[in-house]
């Protein structure tokens, strides 16, 4: 009986940490593609930028 609880108690601690584990990377994820996409606006404005100063220096 001790080794089917050892082997349950495991069985429960793998699918909680799966499951935490999957949540942390989900998060993580979502701010790494938040970061990314202010990153990529920040180009896009300064490209506008530089564009809109060449044109007026032309």
């Amino acid at each position: 009986m001790d080794l089917l609880q050892l082997t349950f108690a495991v069985i429960v601690a793998l699918i909680i940490g799966v499951v935490i584990g999957y949540i942390f990377k989900k998060k993580s994820d979502e701010k790494h593609i938040g970061n990314a996409k202010a990153n990529a606006e920040s180009i896009v404005d300064a490209a506008i930028a530089q564009a809109k100063t060449l044109k007026r220096e032309a």
